[in-house]
């Protein structure tokens, strides 16, 4: 064999090898952050390496898999969102929602777009110690409405010493001192702990990390209020208001992994679209509410959203312009041999 012909050869299977493997996944990727003690602040944000068909929304999960260490305080949005929502924190773990509404085709995020920040959260430490921050896609889908299922690059928070003020409790390996520290920023207690975790004999009255909230607010989830807590009903629409008739496409935003959908445009009793991201025509002037029922194999959740869509009548032609006038011409002045004929004419009428 020739070395030319060795050449192409090697071009050649390099090129059926590029066809046959995959294309490298899409990336969510979380940012590590380092505080000094509890109390203090760090944000990371949630970036998206690309988006080849652009982005029209998403549902996460985040979360802390050490929340003895630290809580979400907050969490940030970008410009390019439109609508966001998320669970009460401060906790452990929260959900989070947002979608792009933006003008034009393809919104606030084009076809293309690289290094799209999702969202900033804000870290704070409570205790000494090392957590990973990790994210689960419980939906996001591009402006194709195709969903997109990106791989996940974990973060990590990392709280290095006690807050300010504070002193090392009696242990070993720790200094003789109690300690103050607060579990879910609702109860502080004086107790003998070890710098990471706290000692076993630590008695917290207050919802920490492995006891059972009190109330939705205190704990490290918030459960959803219809359905399996499996999964979380929940959507957004391209366009919520217009004149008669009205194209609207909805966008499903539903958590945990929906294989079913059944939509009621106006909230009627009525199944009008089983698609996950179907498009409607309003033809008739009202408020509308819309509900969505979502299901997958561990049961359903419903979302209903009250006066959603609001379709105007269409505006009617303008009038014409009506004028009462008298309007006298002399339309005509005729000679007949020795006399003068004059006509006048009166018109009442519109112009």
């Amino acid at each position: 064999m020739t070395t030319g012909n060795s050449a192409g050869l090697v071009i050649a299977l390099a090129i059926i090898i590029a066809m046959v493997l995959p294309a490298s996944a899409l990336t969510i990727s979380a940012g590590e952050a380092v505080v000094e003690g509890g109390e203090d602040i760090a944000k990371v944000d949630l970036v998206l390496d690309e988006a080849p068909e652009g982005i029209s929304g998403y549902n996460l999960t985040v979360s802390l898999s050490d929340p003895s260490v630290g809580e979400i305080e907050g969490i940030g949005y970008p410009d390019w969102v439109s609508l966001s929502d998320n669970s009460t924190l401060p906790a452990g773990k929260a959900w989070i929602k947002a979608a792009d509404m933006g003008g034009g085709e393809n919104g606030n995020v084009a076809p293309g777009a690289t290094g799209i920040v999702l969202g900033t959260l804000t870290l704070r430490g409570i205790f000494p110690g090392t957590s990973g921050i990790t994210v689960t896609v419980n939906q996001m889908s591009d402006d194709l409405g195709e969903n997109i299922a990106p791989s996940i690059i974990a973060g990590t928070f990392t709280v290095t010493a006690v807050a300010a003020g504070e002193t090392l409790p009696a242990s070993s390996g720790g200094s003789s001192s109690p300690v103050e520290y607060s579990v879910s920023g609702s109860v502080t207690t004086t107790s003998t702990a070890t710098i990471s975790p706290p000692a076993p004999d630590a008695t917290l009255t207050g919802p920490g990390p492995d006891q059972a909230p009190d109330s939705p607010d205190d704990g490290l989830t918030e459960e959803p209020p219809f359905g399996s807590p499996g999964i979380v009903a929940d959507f957004s629409a391209e366009v919520r208001s217009g004149v008669a008739p009205l194209t609207v496409r909805f966008i499903d935003l539903t958590g945990g992994g929906p294989t079913g959908w059944a939509w009621d445009f106006e909230n009627d009793g009525v199944t009008d679209s089983v698609e996950q991201n179907p498009g409607h025509v309003y033809t008739t002037p009202g408020v509308y509410q819309v509900r969505l029922t979502a299901s997958n194999a561990q049961g359903s959740a419903t979302e209903m959203k009250t006066a959603f869509i609001t379709v105007n009548p269409p505006e009617a032609d303008e009038p014409p312009l009506f004028v009462p006038w008298t309007l006298v011409i002399a339309a005509l002045v005729a000679m007949a041999g020795a006399g003068v004929l004059v006509l006048y004419l009166t018109f009442t009428g519109r112009i």
